[in-house]
């Protein structure tokens, strides 16, 4: 008996916990409607992409990198400054270090 291949792609996408797929032909006539509207209300920039004036795509567009650039700027700045105070605890110590062996030869 051959096992039904939908069932073993999707229990693969299960396991794997995928989040989004990328599906054409049949697939995208069968779900695809459905998926990209529950998609466009959560992000109305894409409604853009197939009817709304190319200006305000261009705009939402910009909008949502600044938005990621600025996540992105906060998540690593706490993460940045700690990787700092590390690099110049390091660095005391190592000036520490080398002024012992200066005053203390042979050690």
């Amino acid at each position: 008996m051959i096992p039904n291949p939908i069932r073993k792609v999707l229990s693969s996408i299960e396991k794997r916990r995928v989040r989004a797929l990328l599906m054409g032909g049949q697939a995208c006539v069968f779900y695809g409607a459905a998926e990209f509207s529950r998609a466009a209300r959560a992000r109305p920039l894409l409604a853009h992409a197939l009817d709304g004036p190319r200006a305000a795509l261009e705009a939402g567009l910009q909008a949502e990198q600044d938005a990621e650039r600025e996540a992105d700027r906060a998540y690593w700045l706490p993460l940045k400054r700690e990787l700092e105070l590390l690099r110049h605890e390091a660095a005391r110590k190592s000036r520490e270090g080398g002024a012992r062996q200066a005053r203390h030869p042979g050690e």
